[in-house]
């Protein structure tokens, strides 16, 4: 949970006291509007036949002395005179059929906030499931009631609010039509109650948090949804069949919003945050401490320039304001990438997400405030104290979207320089790691009919400041430049084309463009790839990349057809996400979904894939297939089957810039099966099983998570992980024997174990204490070691022999292997790490008044 503080400053109208009606006046009221009814045929809607003009409600203007009072009352008079929807239908589980319980929803404006009544009846008040739950815990075993804006009316884009009858608060952003983001926040209020005839939620949302258009059709798209907890009910008032394909695209109008703006106001976000390690050291290190300290501060600020416009900025932002990144072990040759969680750059991810499929990002923000990419030297007894991250000393992001269809984001940050403090001889020196650096990013993109065609543009670029030699290992510039499209077609727009072309061009030294080249997600200077130049002495490379899919969305069937291909020479590392280049690749995928109950599932589907990839060279690098069963019981149990099929491959990067090592064929069987989510109580029984087919590799893992709630107020959740890892042939290191280069592998015996345990009390619905801790232990030890006779031979043993036993030793005092040629260092490790995070966080009262006290506290230990 982010620790902070909030203070908004804007221009809001104290409300006066409003008039109040008798109880219960809405549904008594003679004069009440005729509800607002959206009636879809589920499968007319899945098979592509949409109308939307029998799906609208209107919004009700007040002045400021009617606005709502934020009760969950529901005895306003405004609210009597707001138009009710009617007709909610269930998504599960029963697509189509009428929601068992009755739902009613208003909506009322005024010149700064949006007002949401819902009334949610329900015939056994007594069995309505409430919880408190920590912000944005969305899977909390509780009713809920949403509703959901799309402001923009671009039919991708949307802002969810949800509630429980607690009070709870979960905000979503939806984009891309379908995808969800809940690391978005906003500031809004809702007032709930629960009575003899249900119960009530009453939400105000201040313009300022929404993002709309100022044209002259002020019409937005909106939808209502309800989850009965008891029964395992979902339903909408516009309803979306599972087999839609769509979401936001699906909503209903909601009319009659006129002469409203966004209030320019200023939102301040100041942060703290305190950390203690504790590690194991050697007492002679200067900058050892057994109990090691810190504590930093920082500020984020959102102005509303404009109803559609947005400027955000930050100064010294800190991976430490969200959880600690878990614990993991990375044995292969690419880079771990981490989730975004820094309020800062979340803001306006619908409109800087460019993703590039598989495994790849135009913009990438963790990018901005990395860790040093350089290690200072340290002579043979020396120490160095390392900054564990560049310091981000400014940032600023205008985002938005107008009402002719456009979207605009622009982000610059700037990081400092970044120095290592080396002890030796007695002295201390600074070593500079990492120097100032420049990051800018620019998207812009444009929607034609309704949001059902788009093009758009992004560009990157990074500039650092090197102005010491020892930053001539490192680029001096990069950027890259992508266009991206989608247009759907066919009746309700069910089928899609779209794709994306990427291109990139780096620059540096002679020497910091041949690290680039050798880098893993290169390796230009593997002796078997005849398509690659390697050329140590060039300054500047230049790349491209692109992608293409066809694909049907909606319906029982449904399918995809994609290539694409990455050259050898993109490098999109400086400020984008790239695990490897040189790729090129075709998929196809199919997917049938069934949502009607039988005798065994109450709904099911069944996806298959294939993938073939080749290096530019030719190799081929990956031929699998993947088939994935899933069921939900007629007793609302869920069970998934995952099994992957990887036949016999040439991997080009398992040898560090070797020969591509052909890899034995393996298969894999993931499974999970959870209990039911109604309970106070789940449990999620997770595990894999893999087998490859030469060389007895084997991988167990069994990861269940148990999460329960012994009372309204407390949730605790564990997830044990545990894993058995034999392979044969992982590898170890790249030696020279008599001027020739060898490459050795072993075989790990690896073994982790790990908790992840949380711990959550809702002291009311806006206050709430956080406890995550995580122990971590992974040990891997190595036994017969090979050398590579034979990159591509079939046979495991001609290409991978043994390294006689005799021929090699340990030095207890070296910590290294010996042959009579060559040595290596000693690859077993033991990694101890314990992480603890405990928060305190507090909503505010009301959008107007502040401030919003948090407390954020981080411990970690850590041991090899």
């Amino acid at each position: 949970m982010l620790p902070s503080v909030t203070l908004l400053a804007g221009l809001f109208l104290a409300p006066s006291p409003p008039r109040y009606l008798p109880a219960d006046s809405i549904r008594a009221a003679a004069e009440a509007p005729a509800p607002a009814l959206c009636v879809r045929d589920a499968d007319a809607v899945s098979a592509g036949a949409l109308d939307n003009s029998s799906c609208v409600i209107a919004a009700l203007r007040v002045s400021q002395d009617r606005a709502p009072a934020l009760d969950g009352r529901l005895d306003d008079e405004a609210w009597a005179d707001a138009q009710p929807t009617g007709g909610f239908r269930q998504q599960e589980p029963s697509p189509g059929a009428e929601a068992s319980q009755r739902t009613e929803a208003r909506v009322v404006y005024t010149e700064t906030a949006i007002y949401v009544g819902m009334r949610m009846f329900d015939d056994d008040p007594d069995e309505v499931r409430s919880q408190f739950v920590r912000r944005d815990d969305h899977e909390a075993v509780s009713d809920w009631a949403s509703v959901m804006f799309d402001s923009y009316r671009d039919r991708r884009t949307a802002f969810e609010f949800t509630t429980t009858p607690t009070g709870a608060r979960v905000d979503v952003l939806h984009r891309e039509d379908v995808e969800l983001d809940v690391t978005w926040d906003a500031v809004w209020d809702v007032a709930t109650r629960r009575d003899a005839e249900g119960w009530v939620a009453e939400f105000r949302i201040p313009l300022s948090q929404l993002r709309f258009s100022d044209g002259e059709d002020m019409t937005w798209g909106v939808n209502f949804r309800r989850k009965v907890a008891r029964l395992s009910e979902v339903s909408y008032w516009a309803p979306i069949p599972p087999t839609a394909g769509k979401n936001v695209s699906l909503f209903g109008d909601l009319e009659g919003l006129e002469d409203i703006s966004a209030p320019g106001g200023v939102e301040l976000l100041p942060y703290t945050v305190g950390r203690l390690s504790r590690a194991p050291g050697d007492a002679a290190d200067p900058f050892y401490h057994e109990n090691n300290t810190w504590g930093s501060m920082g500020l984020d600020l959102k102005y509303g320039v404009t109803s559609n416009l947005t400027l955000t900025a930050t100064v010294n932002p800190d991976f430490g304001q969200v959880e600690a990144d878990p614990s993991q072990v990375n044995l292969t040759a690419f880079e771990t990438r981490y989730d975004e969680r820094r309020p800062f750059f979340t803001e306006g991810t619908e409109i800087f997400n460019f993703r590039l499929l598989p495994e790849g990002f135009a913009f990438y923000s963790r990018r901005i405030g990395r860790a040093p990419q350089l290690r200072p030297d340290i002579p043979e007894g020396g120490y160095a104290d390392t900054p564990e991250s560049a310091r981000i000393l400014g940032a600023l992001k205008l985002s938005g979207k107008t009402s002719s269809g456009w979207s605009v984001g622009v982000l610059n940050a700037v990081t400092g320089a970044v120095n290592a403090d080396v002890s030796a001889g007695g002295g201390t020196t600074s070593q500079p790691i990492e120097p100032l650096t420049n990051y800018s990013v620019g998207r812009v993109m444009r929607d034609f009919r309704q949001g059902r065609s788009g093009i758009g543009i992004l560009g990157t670029g990074m500039h650092r400041s090197l102005n010491d030699p020892a930053f001539d290992r490192m680029r001096s510039s990069a950027y890259a430049g992508a266009f991206d499209w989608f247009h759907r077609f066919g009746a309700g727009g069910n089928y899609e084309f779209n794709g994306w072309v990427v291109g990139t061009h780096a620059r540096g030294s002679a020497e910091a463009m041949d690290r680039t080249q050798r880098s893993s997600s290169h390796f230009f200077q593997r002796p078997d790839a005849d398509h690659l130049t390697y050329d140590p002495a060039i300054t500047s490379m230049d790349g491209w990349g692109s992608e293409v899919a066809l694909q049907k969305n909606g319906g029982s069937w449904t399918w995809s057809l994609s290539g694409g291909s990455r050259s050898p020479g993109i490098e999109l590392n400086d400020l984008g996400f790239l695990s490897y280049a040189d790729t090129w690749y075709g998929s196809v995928q199919a997917r049938y979904a069934d949502f009607e109950a039988g005798s065994v599932f109450r709904s099911w589907h069944i996806e298959g894939q294939g993938v073939q990839a080749y290096s530019f060279g030719g190799e081929s690098f990956r031929r699998s297939a993947h088939l994935r069963l899933r069921g939900n019981f007629l007793n609302f149990w869920q069970m998934t089957v995952n099994t992957d099929r990887w036949w016999n491959h040439q991997w080009p990067w398992e040898l560090r810039g070797g020969p591509a090592l052909l890899r034995s064929g393996y298969t894999s069987v993931r499974w999970t099966l959870r209990s039911d989510s109604r309970r106070p109580w789940t449990a999620n029984l997770r595990g894999t099983v893999r087998h490859d087919d030469q060389g007895g590799s084997r991988l167990i893992t069994f990861d269940p998570l148990v999460a329960f709630r012994p009372t309204p107020r407390v949730s605790v959740s564990l997830g044990p992980r545990f894993s058995v890892n034999r392979h044969a042939d992982q590898y170890v290191a790249r030696v020279t024997d008599a001027g020739s280069t060898e490459y050795v592998l072993g075989r790990i015996e690896q073994t982790t174990a790990a908790l992840e345990a949380r711990v959550s009390y809702g002291f009311s619905p806006t206050l709430n204490l956080d406890v995550y801790a995580q122990p971590f232990l992974s040990h891997g030890s190595y036994t017969a070691f090979r050398n590579v006779a034979d990159a591509k031979h079939p046979d495991f043993e001609t290409r991978l022999p043994l390294i006689p036993t005799g021929t090699l030793t340990l030095d207890p005092a070296t910590n290294r292997y010996a042959t009579p040629g060559y040595s290596f260092l000693n690859p077993d490790f033991n990694v101890r790490e314990f992480r603890l995070n405990e928060s305190t966080n507090r909503d505010p009262p009301c959008s107007w008044c502040g401030p919003r006290p948090a407390r954020t506290m981080g411990a970690r230990v850590t041991g090899t």
